[in-house]
């Protein structure tokens, strides 16, 4: 049974056609596995109220938990009256007392279960009739037990204040005349200037005032040109308003009398419709139409070299191709949707993905992979961070914004990335997650335990398997069926259209695939090699053109510009001196190519790193905090003990206190026995004999010596 099924809850339905309850309802009685409610809102001139509507407690626990009802507390009637005269007191009290063999708990409850029970109760009310008490029944159950409604009080009698005879607009701003007695010289202004000269309604209202109120009003002339007047002194409150002819406007445009619209009424543009169609009508080669789009992975992942941090989701960028419907590029990052990860997506199309294939485990073949850019790419607002269209200029790919809210625009990649995601959650990748978990389901953190690439090889393979899939009938070209080429994939019809239609697809050597869509950096030359992000990069041609030993004599002018692929960190681009392309030079450090981190995985390793170093400076701290703790911990047995042997002896306030320093002083002695105990066992402390005074009552005593005071200075200058 839900929690809110108490009685006096009022349970309120918000889907009519699913609900089991007619309106809102109070609970009245919770009997075994029933519910009885009442309807709330019921018109009390009718002489028979509404029975009480029973019904399972499973039935109306599952409607408030799917939110078909809910639970509330409207606010009803309210018995803030005037009180009541001598009679009408002694009336409600003989009431109650008529009533009270209905009011009490086990006859209510029997009664509104058994109807014949009910009725035969109220039979037996004296001074009224039966409807009456059944009436009365019912606005008890109402208002939640309430003995209030037994009581008729008077309403509370309000004054009105006197008409106003005069002509002077009522409220508080009497800013203008009545309405009537303006009204006529306002609708011949209206059709006078408003209508038939075509103004303003600004205008419109100048040029009437200054026409009907010429004895009332003085014309004047503003400092732009525009006319106007002004109301002479003691006649304020007998010139119409702008709002009173707005109206007026308003009145004779609803009678038919007005045809003209205002002219400063701008329409509004028509909504756009949405493309119907497929989207490959009227594409017809390959490349000339990419599709690009971005989904949350539903996944958290852990870091390569920690794999006790974990990482949110992941996102999930797709490219495809429109005519032919083969996969052409995807990326993996824990970042959102950004301007930079899209550009990192064309640039990964436009690449050779053998290396990136190779590095996650994959066999690769060379025909199973798209290379190429497209003429057009159509992507979301989401991923360009803009609502306009524009143009990369060396890759010369015209980017078209998708229209917002419109997923059927779309529906080739969109149906891709369900693809996508149905597979992915057939192999029962752990750390998935639902999108919307609720209290108590897997949120994705006690199972994950995989990371970024061991996702991204996963994703890859489902890539290729997508490709070598067969493609839609409509999308084979009729060359490759009359060639009798059988058992085509989607990458066939990629590599078939490439070969015999390359008028669309757009190829670019590497300087111009890192120039179109990477950002370039800027890095310092020095005696090593390149400097950047506190990293050295090394390469030969440096040396040769002795870039290196001039960089001593440059000063500030040794910058140079580099670039970086994310998934190669230990591997800088920069231009050569003579022939212009792009030459590569490597850092020295090994965790970069052995770990085969990416950028961002890099720089925390090496933040991780740092911290691991500066860890052992402060080991003196810790150490001390270490003994301190275990001070605290001796003083307070001792305080305990001392305190147990105080409360037996039966001291005073003033003696505890005392007894406190004494425990303080034995604790700090143990402290000081074992402290010198562990530096003798160290070799730090010589057990000399002489420096321990023997007794006769008990073991020798060591020379109080506090461990934790400061030492002197053994510096001597």
């Amino acid at each position: 049974m839900h929690p809110e099924i108490i009685v006096g809850n009022v349970v309120r339905p918000t889907d009519e056609q699913c609900s089991l309850l007619p309106t809102a309802c109070r609970i009245i009685l919770v009997h075994e596995k029933d519910v009885w409610l009442i309807p709330v809102f019921w018109d009390e001139t009718k002489t028979d109220p509404p029975g009480p509507l029973v019904l399972t407690a499973t039935d109306l626990s599952t409607e408030i938990r799917s939110q078909v009802s809910v639970v509330s507390r409207p606010s009803f009637k309210t018995f803030n009256r005037e009180p009541p005269s001598q009679e009408e007191a002694e009336k409600a009290e003989k009431l109650k007392v008529a009533f009270a063999e209905i009011l009490r708990p086990k006859e209510l409850a029997r009664a509104i279960r058994e109807p014949n029970h009910r009725a035969s109760l109220l039979r037996k009310v004296a001074g009224i009739s039966e409807s009456t008490a059944r009436r009365f029944l019912h606005l008890y159950l109402i208002y939640n037990f309430s003995d209030k409604v037994f009581a008729r009080y008077r309403r509370t009698k309000k004054t009105r204040s006197p008409k106003q005879k005069s002509e002077v607009k009522r409220g508080k701003s009497s800013g203008g005349p009545a309405l009537p007695v303006v009204r006529t010289a306002l609708a011949n202004g209206v059709r006078k200037f408003y209508a038939k000269k075509n103004m303003t309604e600004a205008r419109s209202f100048v040029c009437t005032i200054r026409e009907y109120y010429p004895d009332k009003t003085e014309p004047i002339t503003l400092a732009d040109g525009r006319p106007w007047f002004r109301v002479k002194r003691g006649f304020e409150h007998q010139i119409p308003t702008k709002n009173q002819y707005r109206y007026v406007i308003e009145l004779l445009r609803a009678a038919g009398e007005l045809k003209r619209e205002r002219p400063n009424l701008r329409r509004k543009a028509p909504k756009k419709r949405a493309k119907k169609g497929s989207a490959r009508q009227f594409v017809d080669l390959a490349g000339q139409v990419f599709q690009s789009d971005a989904t949350r992975l539903q996944v958290r992942v852990v870091q390569k070299w920690k794999r006790s941090e974990i990482l949110q989701g992941i996102t999930l960028y797709t490219a495809i191709d429109v005519c032919t419907t083969a996969i052409t590029g995807w990326r993996l990052s824990p970042n959102y949707p950004s301007t930079a990860e899209a550009l990192q997506l064309l640039k990964q199309c436009a690449s050779d993905k053998r290396e990136q294939v190779e590095n996650l485990g994959v066999e690769y073949f060379p025909g199973e992979w798209v290379v190429g850019l497209p003429a057009n790419l159509h992507a979301d607002r989401g991923e360009w961070v803009s609502n306009k269209a524009h143009t990369i200029s060396v890759a010369g790919i015209a980017i078209k914004v998708n229209e917002p809210y419109a997923p059927e625009n779309k529906g080739a990649i969109e149906r891709t990335h369900d693809l996508i995601k149905e597979k992915l959650s057939r192999e029962g990748i752990p750390g998935t997650y639902r999108r919307e978990a609720q209290r108590g389901e897997a949120n994705g953190f006690e199972a994950a335990c995989l990371t970024l690439d061991e996702i991204e090889m996963r994703v890859v393979g489902i890539i290729r398997e997508i490709n070598l899939q067969p493609p839609p009938v409509e999308v084979i070209p009729t060359g490759m069926i009359a060639e009798g080429i059988e058992q085509v994939s989607r990458i066939d019809v990629w590599n078939w259209r490439r070969k015999n239609e390359p008028g669309a697809i757009r190829v670019l050597d590497e300087k111009q695939i890192y120039e179109s869509f990477l950002t370039p950096l800027t890095g310092s030359v020095n005696s090593v090699g390149i400097r950047y992000n506190t990293r050295d990069y090394v390469s030969a041609v440096l040396h040769d053109y002795g870039l290196t030993t001039k960089s001593l004599k440059r000063g500030n002018d040794n910058k140079i510009r580099v670039f970086m692929d994310e998934h190669l960190p230990h591997i800088l681009k920069f231009e050569h001196p003579e022939t212009g392309e792009l030459v590569d030079a490597r850092c020295e450090e090994e965790y970069l190519e052995q770990l085969n981190l990416r950028y961002w995985e890099a720089e925390l390793y090496r933040a991780h790193r740092e911290a691991l170093a500066g860890a052992t400076s402060f080991s003196g701290d810790v150490v001390g905090i270490e003994q301190e703790k275990r001070f605290q911990k001796v003083v307070n047995n001792a305080k305990q003990e001392t305190a147990a042997d105080l409360s037996e002896t039966g001291i005073t306030t003033n003696g505890r206190k005392t007894g406190r320093r004494a425990a303080t002083q034995k604790a700090r002695t143990v402290q000081m026995i074992n402290y010198e105990q562990s530096q003798t066992e160290k070799g730090n402390v010589s057990a000399d004999p002489s420096k321990t005074t023997a007794s006769a009552d008990g073991p020798p005593t060591v020379p109080a010596v506090d461990p934790f005071a400061p030492r002197p200075s053994t510096n001597s200058l």
